[in-house]
């Protein structure tokens, strides 16, 4: 039935406490008369009201009353140039963030500017925000004529300007965001618009300048629709101040037209703690999928968390696996996106001028194509770091040049944005993004704001002040983290006023996460918030964002009409965490959490394969063999000793006669018999499957080509010093000429030259040499040195074994082995019995080639000599009787014979510091 609005309810109504199925009546009805426009801030609000989405914002863009809103970089450079003229000691950039939301607050709140900064009891900081958001508002009015960039605007060109303008007919001043509601309002008052008879539905707290454009929008008839919480009680005395009836949802069952309302129970109210908050995410996902199942629609349940951003990752992550689908509808910067991080990329790699490192993060990009596709193994051992060296790897980045190749050249806004744009379609960017809704959202909000940095487009700028700009662009651009369709949504409290759900889901409910502590403000602190307020410009205090917190917290709770479940983490990270206050209330009662089926396939074969009684389908299923086996291979890794099954036992690294050896035919090195006595894998992977990481060409010379180049340089002058009586060995200055001659034709023989730091690390390296040979443990007085670089083969306690020596001394008590460490004096260690890495045997070896050498020399010593600190390694080796040595010949003799090889390091893990096999290993250190 439709009533003649004039008759039925002349007046504007505020409806305190409406239930959305009141509304929803009364709006299908047509009580009070039919309205013009039913508002609703949120879409979920509009749902449950059964109205189409139409908010305030939408409705002045119908009316043509949004202003002529500035661009987000307009806004951005206006405010930092009007900090660089008010306040030129602080940086522009950084301190225009730290203001800029309290910028925005001033001006929703109405205030007049002039009249502020003319009041004597503020402070000065108050004063020069006033005074910077003056300048600001001026800049915004000169956006259009002028360039703003970092440069200083002065009083009278901001003048001189301002009447320019005047004079000249063109649009509407640009306005700031916070301006258009005020704007709007005047514009009404003035006759740009009729008031309409409109209904509101959702709203909660509502700034000065939105009660000021309702009260001017709203015509009779019109109606709020409000929460009944005190939050909103000190706002009525103004709204009744504009002509509008505070009632009552209560009346509503009174109005001659309306019916009784159903009578509505209280959802039920759950509050459940988890270990960890992956355990809490995983638990709900499964009850919403549960609820899925049977029947209940996604719209119908929502996910409620006051930091989603803390939830939002995991909530995705679990989602996937459990194949609920999700909405996660916050805004995150575009530089978290995939699509701003290939922006970044391009970036970095134009400004280090196509170096390896950036170069191969852009073209290698996961959104894009793979333009090393076939020739990633050719630039890896390249390392091309400059555009003619890619072009010499065969990899043309020309159509990827930016338009001003050296850092002080120009070119124009139009032209570097052109090159963004073109970088992108090279890389098929767009194709890339669309398997993401989200990145395709940040594709085209990228695309959007790309037009105006191309404003003014005769300007020009480098490299890098267009990177900062662009840097800056990515940074203010937000777009929904996982928008997805037709799934459970994420919300914050605040979004909730005004819709209605069958379940909700509370999560974080953890002292300190909700309710969010109230944060200082680094630009206005609370002091001056209350006397600004108290002088007649309104600032939120302390006590107003408590109010507005309960507010939200409480009308959220609210729209859930079946069950709501709090639930919060008792860990997390490290720390544990207390339960918030807001579980105290005596409606919410503490449960268990009931146990939930099985939601995804991976959760399914885990609970089935650690049941004995398996179900008998599961043996039919064709993938059951393959998962119950791999299920079984975790479990034994998880345990100590062999396999249970003998058909398991080749994925523990016992092969058998598949890579079995003959211990008296196999040849051992020393370093062989390093590996196989620290871990039997490492042994196995490095010299039987000869796994090795790929090559790639260092910018930096690697540790182990810094080691062969001090040998190399060292058997130059060993050859050259066996005769004490040489020029080079009695005269210093010779030796030292020599040695830079000896270091330019190891590091030629090496290839070390091509290393991009090889110029400045060879003086270093000649350095080092020079003062090493000069110290007396060098080449002790008594001795002479016989060999360099000697290789001999022999045998050690019935294993053939064969090496190199570094250098072999004469001494009055017999021979010297010495190996040279470019760290500490040390070698590698191999496990004890015990499982300890405390057996050093390389020297032991090394001292079977004695007989070689010298047959009627006995062995004096043996030791490793630092190069870096010049310091020979302690004498006490252990000796070829050591019960020890001979348990560990026996142990390598079982691997090889046997065909063993597991995965069995020290306890110490030192085997798996230097290991290419460890990402081949499930080896797993504690700690």
């Amino acid at each position: 039935m439709t009533a003649n609005r004039s008759s039925v309810n002349p007046s504007r109504t505020i409806w305190l406490g409406a239930k959305a199925a009141q509304v929803q009546r009364a709006i299908a009805q047509g009580l009070w008369g039919p309205f013009d426009w039913v508002l609703t801030p949120t879409r979920q609000a509009a749902r449950a009201i059964g109205v189409q989405a139409q908010s305030l914002d939408q409705l002045l863009k119908r009316l043509r009353l949004d202003g002529n809103l500035a661009p987000m970089l307009v806004r951005q450079r206006a405010l930092r140039s009007a900090v660089a003229k008010v306040w030129p000691d602080v940086e522009a950039g950084q301190y225009a963030n730290t203001i800029a939301p309290v910028i925005r607050e001033m001006l929703h709140n109405g205030w007049s500017l002039a009249m502020a900064a003319q009041e004597p009891t503020l402070s000065d900081r108050a004063r020069r925000l006033v005074i910077i958001a003056q300048a600001y508002l001026q800049a915004l009015q000169l956006s259009g004529d002028q360039k703003l960039g970092d440069q200083k605007l002065d009083d009278q060109q901001l003048s001189d300007q301002s009447t320019q303008r005047r004079a000249v007919d063109r649009p509407a001043d640009r306005l700031d965001a916070a301006q258009i509601y005020g704007q709007a309002a005047q514009a009404i008052a003035q006759g740009a618009a009729d008031p309409l008879a409109l209904g509101l539905w959702g709203y909660g707290y509502l700034a000065p300048d939105a009660i000021a454009l309702i009260d001017a929008l709203a015509g009779p008839g019109s109606c709020l629709w409000w929460p009944n919480d005190p939050a909103l009680h000190r706002l009525l005395p103004a709204w009744e101040q504009r002509g509008w009836t505070v009632r009552s949802a209560s009346e509503l069952s009174e109005e001659p037209e309306a019916t009784t309302p159903p009578t509505e129970c209280p959802a039920l109210q759950q509050a459940i703690a988890f270990p960890t908050l992956e355990d809490e995410v995983r638990w709900v996902l499964a009850k919403i999928k549960q609820h899925l199942h049977q029947g209940v629609p996604a719209n119908q349940m929502v996910l409620i968390a006051r930091d989603e951003q803390r939830y939002g990752p995991k909530l995705l992550e679990v989602a996937q696996e459990f194949e609920v689908p999700v909405r996660l509808l916050y805004g995150v910067p575009l530089t978290q996106t995939r699509v701003g991080h290939w922006v970044q990329c391009l970036l970095e790699a134009a400004q280090q001028q196509w170096a390896y490192e950036p170069a191969v993060q852009l073209l290698r990009h996961p959104i894009g194509r793979d333009r090393l596709e076939g020739q990633w193994e050719t630039a890896r051992r390249l390392r091309p770091d400059r555009p003619k060296a890619w072009v010499q790897a065969g990899i043309d980045l020309a159509d990827l040049a930016p338009p001003a190749q050296s850092a002080r050249r120009k070119a124009t806004r139009e032209q570097w944005v052109s090159w963004v744009q073109d970088c992108a379609r090279s890389l098929e960017i767009r194709s890339g993004a669309q398997h993401w809704p989200s990145e395709a959202n940040a594709l085209s909000s990228l695309n959007h704001h790309l037009i105006e940095l191309a404003r003014p487009s005769h300007e020009t700028l480098t490299l890098a002040s267009f990177a900062q700009e662009l840097r800056e662009l990515l940074s203010l651009i937000s777009v929904p983290r996982h928008p997805g369709r037709g799934g459970v949504e994420l919300h914050n409290p605040a979004s909730l006023i005004g819709a209605q759900y069958r379940y909700g889901f509370a999560l974080g409910l953890v002292e300190g996460w909700w309710p969010a502590p109230i944060a200082p403000d680094l630009a206005l602190d609370w002091f001056d918030r209350r006397a600004l307020t108290q002088a007649g410009f309104p600032m939120a205090g302390t006590a107003e964002l408590a109010d507005q917190e309960r507010l939200h917290n409480s009308a959220a709770f609210a729209t859930i009409q079946e069950q709501l479940v709090f639930s919060y983490p008792q860990w997390h990270g490290q720390q544990p965490q207390s339960p918030s206050a807001l579980l105290r209330n005596p409606q919410i009662r503490p449960t268990e959490p009931e146990p939930v089926p099985d939601v995804s396939p991976l959760a399914s074969w885990q609970r089935f394969l650690t049941r004995a009684d398996r179900p008998a389908a599961l043996a039919q299923d064709p993938l059951g063999p393959a998962l119950e086996r791999a299920w079984r291979m975790e479990c034994q890794r998880l345990r100590s000793g062999p396999p249970d099954r003998p058909e398991d036992l080749a994925f523990h690294g016992f092969l058998g006669s598949l890579a079995a050896m003959d211990p008296d035919r196999h040849t051992f090195s020393a370093s062989q018999i390093t590996d196989l006595g620290q871990c039997p894998f490492k042994y196995f992977a490095r010299r039987v499957l000869r796994l090795q990481e790929p090559q790639e060409t260092e910018a930096d010379l690697p540790r182990n080509s810094k080691g062969n180049l001090y040998h190399r340089v060292l058997q130059k002058l060993g050859e050259q010093q066996r005769d004490r009586q040489a020029p080079v060995f009695s005269d210093p200055e010779q030796r030292l000429a020599a040695l830079e001659t000896w270091l330019t034709e190891a590091a030629t023989e090496l290839q070390l030259p091509r290393h991009l730091t090889w110029t400045a690390q060879r003086q270093e390296l000649l350095a080092q040499l020079q003062w090493l040979i000069l110290q007396d443990s060098f080449l002790p007085a008594e001795s002479t040195i016989l060999h360099c670089e000697v290789p001999f083969e022999g045998e050690w306690l019935g294993l053939k074994v064969k090496g190199m020596i570094d250098r072999v001394d004469q001494s009055p008590d017999g021979l010297v082995l010495i190996d040279y460490k470019t760290g500490k004096a040390e070698g590698a260690k191999v496990k004890d019995q015990t499982g300890q890495a405390n057996l050093d045997v390389q020297l032991l070896v090394y001292a079977s080639a004695a007989a070689q050498l010298a047959p009627e020399t006995p062995v004096a010593k043996a030791y490793y000599y630092s190069l870096r600190e010049a310091k020979p390694s302690p004498s006490q080796q252990p000796t070829r009787d050591d019960p020890e040595v001979g348990a560990l010949v026996q142990r390598l003799r079982h691997h090889l014979a046997a065909g063993e090889y597991p995965v069995d390091p020290d306890r110490e893990y030192k085997a798996c510091q230097f290991c290419e096999a460890s990402s081949a290993c499930r080896c797993v250190q504690d700690g």
